[in-house]
């Protein structure tokens, strides 16, 4: 009885020793499960970040790229408005001097003004006068008004400046219809450039055409001319063998009437 029981108990316990060595391994197998589990969605982790940290890399690039021509923009741009300020800087200057010397004109015009008016009421009225009473004496007519005079100085002025706008004119539509024609010319010659190029495209087309039928042709003639050959010696035998066959005939004839 002692021996069945302590057997009972050591099966007993080999039971539980393997229940806990099942348990242990099966323990063991869930920590690698999770273990590798969280190393998947980890390394997943890790590709997703990696693939954004490359595409921002990648757009930080054409970033760059963008930013470069923008820089050199700007810098053209500047070069450019620098270029145009000193323009207008020269143009404000040329303007002032324009102005200054407009002042001066003024005040020359308006001594010329003031010396007329005096030459005329001091000198040239007084003496027109006694001029005239002295023609009148002698019974001449007066001398012409001053007025008219200037008047017609007045008019000869604008006359000229009225011709040499229409002159002004006439050159501005001279030069215009130069271009226009020098344009067309232009245009003409590059039609005419294009039209030439197209002749001789096509003038090439058609002599390779030519040549390609030529050589055609000449194939076509000489594989005719190789069938000719063939037949004529095809007859050329034939015609060996019925001379040769009528030989025959004729001795046979003649053995028999002999």
């Amino acid at each position: 009885m002692d021996n069945k029981i302590s057997k009972q108990d050591n099966f007993i316990n080999e039971n539980e020793n393997q229940e806990n060595e099942n348990k242990d391994k099966f323990n063991e197998f869930k920590d690698k499960l999770l273990f590798f589990s969280n190393l998947k969605s980890k390394e997943k982790e890790y590709n997703k970040i990696k693939s954004n940290v490359l595409t921002n890399w990648e757009n930080m690039k054409s970033e760059d790229i963008i930013l470069n021509d923008l820089y050199n923009e700007r810098n053209q741009l500047i070069l450019e408005y620098k270029r145009y300020e000193s323009i207008l800087k020269d143009i404000q200057n040329d303007i002032f001097r324009i102005e200054s010397i407009i002042v001066e004109s003024k005040q020359q015009r308006e001594q010329f003004k003031k010396q007329v008016s005096m030459q005329t009421d001091i000198e040239l009225v007084p003496l027109k006068d006694e001029i005239d009473s002295m023609r009148n004496q002698i019974q001449l007519p007066q001398l012409p008004p001053i007025e008219s005079e200037k008047d017609k100085l007045t008019s000869n002025y604008l006359t000229n400046r009225l011709n040499e706008e229409r002159i002004k004119q006439q050159n501005k539509l001279n030069q215009s219809s130069n271009n226009n024609f020098i344009d067309n010319n232009s245009n003409n010659n590059n039609n005419n450039n294009n039209n030439n190029n197209n002749n001789n495209n096509n003038n090439n087309n058609n002599n390779n055409n030519n040549n390609n039928n030529n050589n055609n042709n000449n194939n076509n003639n000489n594989n005719n001319n190789n069938n000719n050959n063939n037949n004529n010696n095809n007859d050329n035998i034939s015609g060996i063998d019925c001379t040769n066959n009528g030989s025959k005939r004729g001795r046979k004839k003649r053995i028999s009437l002999s």
